[in-house]
C-alpha cells in the first residue's frame, strides 16, 4: 500500500553533496552519492508515524513512504537484488532477526542490503547512546547494521492488590518463584503466575536462563545448540513443576476467552503492562506493579530475556546516505518523538524521557523506572539471531508436545534435534 506521504518539498538547505567514495566509507562500495535525492522508506503501519513525524520536523527532505505488514522482507529484497534497482533507501522490520540475512549478500552478486552504519555513517558517540546490549541483533563481523527501535526486556508483572491481601513478597529469583507458585496453588487454586501456551515463552523463559539452545559463537555462520545444559534443564524442571501444579497454563496470554483477573503475575516484557493487563484484561488502574525479573539464585550476572523489538536499517545501495542515516537516527532516538512511543525505546535518553509520559507510568501501581532501566541493560547477549525462526521449532516440538501430556524436560532432546535441522537447512553450522 502505497502510503501518504508524498511529501514532494524542495530540499533546501542541503546542498548538493560531494560524492562519496568508494574509499570514504569502508565495509561497502557506496554509489554516487546525490544529497537532493529523495528517500524511499518502507515500513509497518505502526511506524508511518514515525515517519510522518519525521517530515514534519524536516520539511525540507523529500520522500515517499510505503507501508507493508512486516513480513516477506527477505523476498522483496531479493527481487530487488535481482533485478538491480529498486531498494528502499530506509527499511523498518518489526523482525530483530531480518539483520541477519540483510547483512549478507542474498548471492546474487548485489551486496548485502543493509549499510553497515558505524563505518563512518553514525558516530560510535551517538551509537554509544543504546542500551547495553540492545544493538546485539544489529551486529555482525564487528560492523553495525541497524539501529533497534524499541526493546521488549522481561519483567515480573504481578497483581499487586492480591499480593498485599493475600501478604505475598513479589519472588527475587527463580526458586522463590516457584516456591510461590506451589503456594499459590495450595492456597489460591485457579489463579495462575504464567502461562506456557505461545512461542514468546521461549524468549520469557529459556532466554532469561541463558539456555543455549541457540546460542551465538564467535563466527556468525556458527550457532552452538545445546538443550541438555544445566540452564535449559532447570527451567523445565521448574515449568514441569508449575504446569503439574496447574499454576502454569498452557494458553497463550492474548487466548480469547482467557479470565484475565485469574492471572496473578506474569513475567514478561516490557509491553506486557500496557497491552496485556490495561489493554487486554481491563484491570482497573492502581492494581498492577512491576518488578525485577526473576534471577537463579547463586548467579553473579543477572540475565533478561526479550520478547520483540524493532529494527530500523539503511540501503547500502541509497544515494543519500546522509539524509537516510538522519531518518533512522532521529526515529529511534529523538526524544520529543519517542516520549510518545508505544513502546519502551531502545536509545537510553529517548527511554528517559519515555518514563516520563504520564501515560506510561501512571496506570501502575508501582514505579516502573527503575525495574525497566534495569532490565533493559541485562537483556542476555548470547541469545543468536538467525536467519530463521527460532520460535518454529520450539512450536513444533514444545508445545505441541506438553499438549500431548509430555513433560518439557522429557523433549528437551527432541527441541535440540529440531533446531539443529533447522539451522543446518538453514546453511548454519551446529556445534555443541
Amino acid at each position: 500500500m502505497l502510503a501518504a506521504i508524498s511529501a514532494l518539498v524542495v530540499l533546501a538547505g542541503c546542498a548538493s553533496v560531494t560524492p562519496t567514495k568508494a574509499s570514504d566509507v569502508s565495509g561497502f562500495t557506496p554509489v554516487a552519492q546525490d544529497g537532493k535525492a529523495a528517500l524511499n522508506v518502507l515500513v509497518d503501519p505502526t511506524r508511518q508515524a514515525a515517519v510522518e513525524a519525521y517530515q514534519k520536523a524536516h520539511p525540507d527532505v523529500k520522500l515517499t513512504v510505503e507501508t507493508f505488514d512486516g513480513t516477506g522482507l527477505q523476498a522483496k529484497m531479493s527481487l530487488y537484488d535481482k533485478s538491480g534497482s529498486g531498494w528502499p533507501d530506509v527499511v523498518f522490520s518489526p523482525a530483530t532477526n531480518d539483520v541477519a540475512w540483510a547483512s549478507k549478500s542474498s548471492g546474487s552478486g548485489a551486496q548485502p542490503y543493509a549499510a553497515p552504519l558505524n563505518q563512518k555513517l553514525i558516530p560510535q558517540s551517538t551509537l554509544d547512546g543504546w542500551a547495553t546490549g540492545s544493538l546485539a541483533p544489529c551486529q555482525s563481523n564487528g560492523n553495525t547494521y541497524c539501529l533497534r527501535n524499541d526493546l521488549a526486556q522481561t519483567v515480573t508483572w504481578y497483581n499487586k492488590t492480591l499480593f498485599d491481601q493475600w501478604g505475598y513478597a513479589v519472588p527475587k529469583t527463580w526458586e522463590d518463584f516457584q516456591a510461590l507458585g506451589l503456594k499459590v496453588a495450595k492456597e489460591h487454586p485457579g489463579y495462575l503466575v504464567g502461562q506456557f501456551g505461545d512461542p514468546n515463552a521461549l524468549d520469557v523463559y529459556f532466554w532469561a536462563s541463558r539456555c543455549p539452545a541457540q546460542e551465538t559463537t564467535d563466527k556468525p555462520d556458527t550457532l552452538k545448540v545445546n538443550t541438555s545444559t544445566p540452564e535449559c534443564t532447570k527451567m523445565a524442571k521448574l515449568l514441569d513443576t508449575l504446569l503439574d501444579a496447574g499454576v502454569m497454563g498452557k494458553q497463550s496470554y492474548f487466548e480469547k476467552g482467557l479470565d484475565g483477573s485469574k492471572v496473578l503475575m506474569a513475567v514478561g516484557p516490557s509491553w506486557f503492562g500496557k497491552y496485556l493487563f490495561d489493554a487486554t484484561y481491563k484491570t482497573p488502574a492502581g492494581r498492577i506493579g512491576v518488578a525485577d525479573q526473576p534471577q537463579w539464585a547463586g548467579e553473579s550476572t543477572a540475565s533478561n530475556g526479550n520478547v520483540g523489538g524493532g529494527v530500523w536499517m539503511v540501503s547500502s545501495h541509497s544515494k543519500n546516505l546522509k539524509a537516510a542515516t538522519d531518518l533512522v537516527t532521529w526515529a529511534t532516538s529523538d526524544a520529543g518523538f519517542q516520549k510518545s512511543a508505544p513502546t519502551y525505546p531502545a536509545n537510553k535518553a529517548a527511554a528517559t524521557a519515555w518514563l516520563t509520559n504520564p501515560e506510561n507510568i501512571a496506570y501502575f501501581a508501582t514505579d516502573v523506572k527503575a525495574p525497566l532501566q534495569t532490565a533493559a541493560d541485562q537483556v542476555w547477549k548470547g541469545w543468536a539471531f538467525a536467519t530463521f525462526s527460532d520460535q518454529d521449532p520450539f512450536k513444533n516440538v514444545i508445545l505441541t508436545g506438553i499438549n500431548a501430556g509430555k513433560s518439557v524436560t522429557s523433549l528437551l532432546p527432541d527441541w535440540q534435534t529440531e533446531i539443529t535441522n533447522t539451522a543446518k537447512a538453514a546453511g548454519y553450522k551446529v556445534v555443541q
